[in-house]
């Protein structure tokens, strides 16, 4: 896919978003295209610090983007189950990862 730009949004707009947009930003051929949020002040930042163009109260008008490549969830993990499907569902490249540990785990 040499001269090709993939095109990424993320569910999930505030704290640990912040990593992965600011190395994903870095990155030559990556473009932060959107992003979703279900309150407004973290979207107000990622306008503000990263020119995010579209950004979105629910993720699932995100994943109806076809301007959208790829998808990366950063909402908490409880929260991860449904928008990954729906992304997945949208036919969109999903990256997903559990942060911390689960009150579940054994």
């Amino acid at each position: 896919m040499k001269g090709s730009t993939i095109r990424i949004g993320f569910i999930g707009a505030g704290g640990i978003a912040r990593y992965p947009r600011g190395i994903l930003k870095k990155i030559e051929g990556v473009e932060l295209g959107a992003a979703s949020d279900v309150q407004s002040k973290p979207l107000e930042l990622v306008k503000r610090d990263f020119q995010i163009p579209h950004l979105y109260r629910d993720w699932r008008e995100l994943v109806k983007m076809k301007e959208i490549d790829a998808v990366r969830v950063c909402t908490p993990s409880k929260h991860h189950g449904i928008p990954t499907l729906g992304a997945l569902r949208s036919g969109k490249h999903v990256l997903v990862e559990k942060s911390g540990r689960s009150r579940d785990a054994t």
